[in-house]
């Protein structure tokens, strides 16, 4: 995975893209659409790494991307 850390205001947003079996791992809610995030539950994270594996399949380059609002950088790792 790589990340980024931007300023926000008095906090930091954490940007990260990579393999989805990676970033998927690592999260633990998930953005649906622009105004709803859910908790990503075992069976989301199973329909996730199908629709990903499905899209390699088919030679497809699939990265994931996420992001996290942290008080300070050190938060980051």
């Amino acid at each position: 995975m790589m990340a980024t850390v931007h300023a926000a205001d008095e906090s930091f947003d954490v940007r990260v893209k990579g393999a989805p079996e990676a970033v998927l791992e690592a999260c633990s809610s998930i953005q649906a659409n622009v105004q709803t995030v859910a908790l990503l539950t075992a069976d989301e994270l199973a329909i996730w790494h199908a629709r990903t594996n499905e899209m390699a399949a088919r030679g497809m380059r699939v990265p994931a991307v996420a992001k996290r609002n942290v008080i300070s950088p050190e938060e980051a790792d």
